[in-house]
């Protein structure tokens, strides 16, 4: 098993990656990062206005981790599904989002 921070990212990245997992494990309250979470908690953002930027990190950051603990990428079918909800366009939120 690896350090997170054995796993070759950028500072910034790696930063960007550990604030997205924390909120992550808040939302999980011990649960299990698997697809049908993952993909919950991507309707969870997208319902908060989150922009897609946010939504694609999420993925990448749970990916990163599990890389660490040698286990595949928690990304399956129903995280891609929900991320086809966010816009394509970068917009901080999504229109009509408070």
């Amino acid at each position: 098993m690896l350090d997170l921070q054995e796993i070759p990212v950028a500072g910034s990245t790696r930063k960007t990656y550990l604030s997205a997992l924390d909120k992550l494990d808040e939302w999980l309250k011990g649960r299990e990062v698997n697809d049908e979470n993952l993909s919950a908690y991507l309707s969870y953002l997208f319902d908060r206005g989150k922009s897609p930027v946010c939504g694609n990190i999420t993925p990448a950051a749970a990916r990163w981790r599990r890389l660490s603990q040698d286990l595949p990428g928690p990304r399956g079918k129903l995280c891609r599904n929900a991320l086809k909800i966010f816009p394509a366009a970068g917009c901080r939120t999504r229109p009509g989002a408070s």
